[in-house]
């Protein structure tokens, strides 16, 4: 055979294997990098370094985490923030400073906001201007008490009611409030159906309040067989999630546009820099003045979920679910909360100090429950790291502490009350 053969023949043959190899290639699937991939800690890019293990850093301005009591309190963790759908300006036709006090010192443990913060995390986008012909969400229905696995002992203690809150009134020292005169007289049934379904902006929740058309009363939520002549909408500026952001911020104003369009009216927005300038100030302010404190009761001998059911009754302390119970006042409000340690033969006491009212001495209350319990289970009264409580270090607490429920009162954030609870949560 000649050379020439050959050539063609080693040609053709190089064009079958070539042709081969593509249609192999088209009819495998491309591998493709897993879109959703966590790396490992070990592997992630370096540039963003955690310092050392329990430190936190807190800067005015960044997402702020509820205080969490220090390590071996086993205190009831802070709830996240509930994923309430966002107003996306639908069609509503049809709807029927003083100066912060220094940090409290001292032997028991105490978890002040500059302590206590995780690292900000970056805001979730969501869906602002681009939605505005989408349909609004169903108004979500509140979540339930928390359920407890399992069956509680025969001498169960009855679970802890509801608390009665009143509903949230607006207030120039906390919230963003945009008003509006409505140009006809508006159905409270049609204003609740509003109020139902713009509830957040973000992290942030968001209030809606009418004025009566008759004058008769002042602000107020509004409420089903009334009229109404004006509304005013309202947006935290900053709770323990941190201040306002311009995510947030931009997304209540669409939902304000979008209300002011079905009503017919006039919003005029505030300037987002102001506002969000504002927020930080709040956020910082109230960054020094948050403070959870914690008392432990350590006992010779371990604990359990059913000694710590024993002993609800003497505590006079209800059940809160998961392990948890606390001691409620008149209007169900929570005076102090008692939980299982992470030492094994631990109780931890846990105040919240924003959130508890001065008249009913929840420092005083704590106390004189977690003595009682040590008694009971022959223990004894300790800090975080077991070191035993003086009773001059416990009356200097108490004293630090009348100074930051003065200091929360002079900047109208009185601990305990509704604007607390709202900002301090």
């Amino acid at each position: 055979m000649s050379s020439l053969a050959l050539s063609l023949l080693l040609l053709v043959a190089l064009a079958v294997a070539v042709a081969l190899l593509y249609n192999l290639r088209q009819a495998r699937p491309r591998l493709r990098w897993p879109a959703g991939i966590r790396w490992p800690a070990e592997l992630r890019w370096p540039g963003r370094r955690s310092g050392p293990a329990g430190e936190r850093s807190a800067q005015p301005g960044a997402r702020r985490t509820p205080p969490q009591p220090p390590s071996g309190t086993g205190a009831e963790a802070a709830a996240a923030p509930r994923g309430e759908p966002r107003l996306a300006s639908g069609d509503f036709a049809g709807e029927a400073p003083g100066e912060p006090p220094d940090e409290l010192s001292g032997e028991p443990s105490v978890t002040g906001a500059a302590q206590a913060r995780a690292a900000a995390r970056e805001p979730q986008a969501a869906p602002i201007v681009g939605q505005a012909q989408a349909a609004i969400a169903a108004a979500p229905t509140e979540p339930g008490p928390p359920q407890v696995a399992g069956e509680a002992p025969a001498a169960a203690v009855a679970r802890a009611p509801a608390a009665r809150v009143a509903a949230p009134r607006l207030s120039e020292v906390c919230d963003c409030i945009v008003e509006m005169p409505l140009p006809a007289a508006c159905a409270g049934e049609r204003l609740v159906a509003i109020a139902q379904r713009f509830r957040r902006a973000g992290s942030k929740p968001v209030t809606i309040e009418g004025l009566p058309a008759d004058e008769t009363d002042d602000w107020g939520p509004p409420a089903p067989g009334r009229q109404y002549g004006a509304l005013r909408i309202g947006i935290l500026m900053a709770n323990r999630h941190g201040p306002l952001n311009a995510m947030e911020f931009s997304e209540f104003v669409a939902g304000v546009q979008a209300v002011a369009e079905a009503l017919a009216a006039l919003a005029d927005t505030p300037d987002m820099s102001a506002v969000l300038a504002r927020a930080r100030d709040l956020d910082a302010t109230c960054a020094q003045l948050d403070a959870q404190v914690s008392v432990n009761v350590e006992a010779p001998e371990a604990l359990g979920p059913a000694q710590l059911a024993a002993l609800a009754g003497t505590l006079s302390v209800a059940e809160r679910g998961s392990n948890r119970y606390a001691r409620l006042g008149a209007q169900g409000e929570v005076v102090f909360s008692v939980a299982l340690a992470d030492v094994p033969n631990r109780l931890a006491f846990l105040l919240d100090v924003p959130r508890s009212s001065p008249q009913a001495d929840a420092w005083g209350q704590m106390l004189e429950a977690a003595n009682a319990c040590a008694q009971r289970v022959g223990g004894r009264l300790v800090d975080d790291g077991g070191r035993p409580l003086a009773d001059a270090a416990l009356a200097q607490v108490g004293r630090q502490l009348t100074q930051r429920y003065e200091s929360l009162e002079a900047i109208g954030l009185r601990a305990g009350s509704p604007l607390a609870l709202r900002v301090f949560n």
